[in-house]
């Protein structure tokens, strides 16, 4: 009897050792929700809104912003590392880089040219380009507050983000040479109808982001330069803190615009049946910035920024990864970090 008593609790302490071993491995492992692998509410929403009381994120000593695909090779993208102030050259397939630029700083989404410019807008939001073998690093504009400089599909004009005159209610576009010289401008008398970041298509659609009522909602616009029609796209409900959107991209097939939001999902919007489709799931602790498309239209990469609570949950730490994804946000990896 006592052998058999010893058996069973052999037995007792086997299963019991076997289901501790399942139990804490799926419990550390459970994702808290479906958007991503760990995404937890950090409640920044509420936080950015008091700026005076709590200080602002802190940042993880080495940033990849800004990625950027060449618009004739599928495999190869520039990138912005911020701490390093290098703007960097990349293949994907080799993972080989070369620096093109030292002691830079860009804001915002860089743009490049078939003809294999590349133009970004500094901290000091003046437009610079050079040629992407690392040459011919000059000022396009030394006027202030130029932004978001992006290139025509014919690569040959320059569209930028500018104050037009002394007030907010002045933002407009400029039209730019290569060589800085001013072609055209649309000034938007109506703060409502400011579209910013915007993409180019076709030397003649422009979508981007706008702002509504007073910034309290955010949706997707587009501006015909042959009509000067402007149309709103798509808008979002009221809400208390509106996520303003972070980047627009056209997809090389004219249709689909796509677009990021600040910790409210990556967007693909089909001017055509006029559907929005979100592609990307984010949250408070995961949300996705800057982004390009491949010239072939099948992957996306993307600066990610990942964050999390320090300090006893009063500072948050960003970290940004540069991610690659498939057109349809499946198979996401990272692949700068």
């Amino acid at each position: 009897m006592k052998q058999n008593s010893h058996i069973l609790t052999l037995t007792q302490w086997t299963v019991f050792f076997v289901l501790s071993i399942v139990f804490f491995a799926c419990h550390k492992d459970q994702p808290v929700c479906s958007a991503c692998e760990t995404c937890n509410s950090l409640n920044r929403k509420v936080r950015s809104g008091n700026i005076g009381i709590q200080p602002p994120p802190f940042h993880k000593d080495t940033l990849y912003k800004s990625p950027c695909f060449n618009p004739v090779n599928s495999n190869e993208f520039i990138y912005f590392k911020q701490k390093e102030k290098q703007l960097i050259k990349r293949n994907i397939l080799s993972g080989y880089e070369s620096i093109l630029l030292k002691d830079v700083y860009i804001n915002g989404e860089p743009s490049w040219n078939k003809n294999g410019w590349i133009v970004f807008a500094g901290l000091d939001l003046v437009v610079y380009k050079i040629k992407d073998n690392g040459t011919g690093f000059q000022v396009v504009t030394n006027i202030f507050e130029n932004s978001g400089p992006v290139f025509s599909s014919d690569g040959n004009t320059i569209l930028s983000n500018v104050l037009l005159g002394n007030n907010i209610e002045e933002v407009g576009h400029k039209f730019l040479t290569l060589d800085g010289k001013r072609i055209d401008s649309i000034q938007l008398n109506k703060i409502d109808n400011i579209m910013y970041p915007v993409a180019w298509r076709n030397n003649n659609l422009i979508a981007g982001g706008i702002t509504l009522n007073a910034s309290t909602q955010y949706g997707l616009g587009l501006f015909n330069l042959n009509t000067h029609k402007f149309q709103i796209l798509h808008q979002e409900d009221y809400i208390t803190a509106a996520p303003r959107i972070e980047c627009v991209q056209w997809h090389p097939d004219g249709i689909n615009i796509y677009y990021t939001t600040l910790w409210n999902g990556f967007y693909k919007f089909n001017i055509k049946t006029m559907k929005n489709e979100k592609i990307k799931n984010t949250c408070d602790s995961r949300t996705y910035t800057n982004f390009s498309i491949s010239p072939d239209g099948t992957k996306i990469i993307a600066q990610r920024r990942d964050a999390v609570l320090i300090d006893s949950g009063y500072n948050i730490l960003d970290y940004d990864y540069i991610v690659q994804m498939d057109i349809d946000g499946k198979n996401e990896k990272v692949i700068v970090k």
